[in-house]
């Protein structure tokens, strides 16, 4: 399919969304259960994670955590699409934001640098911060083909973010910082783009992207770290303190204490991570770190 073909695609989608209500989730979950039988691969690679993770204990609970982390990540995609179509009351509707005062210090500041991780919906969480009138610049990763990638980028263009590709992001990054705006970096980014550093993560050792503690050593800007999920009614917007990255601070030191909250928060909800690659690739002592 071409860019148009699926750009139309994820508009129906949203409309459809919409018209569905939370019965899209019922849609997309029979979805998401036939692709992942379609995909032993992926259901192995996803469970051989949550195995090595601190979440399951047996390998029977880590393949049935894989299984429900691919059918979450499908109502991420559903609520991706959704969001593209729904209003501004909409998507504030059913959100509890927490750490709205984190969020203000931070933009009376003159922004700053939002860590993320694959967790929840990141998306979600950038729509939501348009309702809430910030400016927001990302860094992405090319996504499955070259079609997909733009299509993605162009929905979240309209949802009024500022987009870069990881491997030339600096410079507008840096630009973009001064503008006073939120740079949201995804840190638990497979596929090696951009400088990364060993923290412990989840249960092992995992690369982070050291871009946020950089960006924040050479700006002055803080890191907030922040999460999207589902919950029973809806979604939870969380902001965390921001953390205040000094001159002899190590990128571990920084990138390592935000993996460690992120761990935390991941246990309450495992099945929202989404580890569908080699998370767990690196063989690193602890000397390493």
């Amino acid at each position: 399919m071409n860019e148009r073909t699926i750009a139309t695609l994820f508009r129906l989608g949203g409309a459809t969304g919409r018209f569905l209500g939370p019965y899209r989730y019922s849609v997309m979950d029979l979805a998401m259960q036939v692709s992942a039988l379609r995909d032993p691969a992926r259901v192995a690679r996803t469970a051989a994670n949550y195995l090595q993770s601190t979440f399951a204990a047996t390998e029977r609970e880590a393949r049935s955590m894989a299984f429900q982390s691919i059918k979450e990540y499908g109502r991420t995609l559903a609520d991706f699409a959704w969001a593209s179509a729904a209003l501004p009351h909409e998507l504030r509707r059913n959100v509890q934001l927490e750490g709205m005062e984190h969020i203000d210090a931070v933009s009376a500041g003159g922004g700053g640098i939002v860590a993320m991780c694959h967790f929840g919906n990141w998306d979600m969480a950038g729509a939501l911060a348009q309702t809430l009138g910030l400016q927001i610049t990302t860094v992405m990763n090319p996504i499955g083909s070259d079609t997909m990638t733009a299509v993605v980028r162009t929905l979240r263009e309209r949802n009024g973010m500022e987009i870069f590709f990881a491997d030339d992001a600096a410079r507008g990054v840096l630009r973009a910082l001064k503008r006073g705006r939120f740079v949201a970096i995804l840190c638990d980014i497979p596929g090696g783009h951009g400088p990364t550093v060993p923290v412990q993560y989840c249960g092992g050792t995992v690369q982070f992207s050291s871009a946020p503690s950089w960006f924040a050593r050479h700006t002055g800007k803080p890191i907030m770290p922040l999460a999207c999920w589902r919950s029973r009614d809806g979604y939870v917007l969380r902001a965390y303190p921001p953390l205040h990255v000094a001159h002899d601070d190590t990128d571990a030191m920084v990138m390592g204490k935000i993996a460690e909250g992120f761990t935390s928060l991941i246990a309450t909800q495992p099945v929202q991570w989404y580890p569908f690659h080699d998370v767990f690739a690196l063989d690193l002592s602890q000397e390493d770190l």
